[in-house]
């Protein structure tokens, strides 16, 4: 079980980076609803 979770995450994040999307809509909505946010850059 642990081994297939890896495997999907990993399809996951490197289908991420081959479009380009930092973070997708649904992501954002599950931080926020947990009530993380993101930080300021600085600069």
């Amino acid at each position: 079980m642990v081994h297939l979770a890896k495997i999907a995450l990993e399809k996951y994040f490197l289908m991420k980076m081959k479009r380009g999307v930092s973070e997708p809509f649904f992501e954002k909505a599950i931080l926020e609803a947990m009530g993380i946010g993101k930080r300021e850059q600085a600069g």
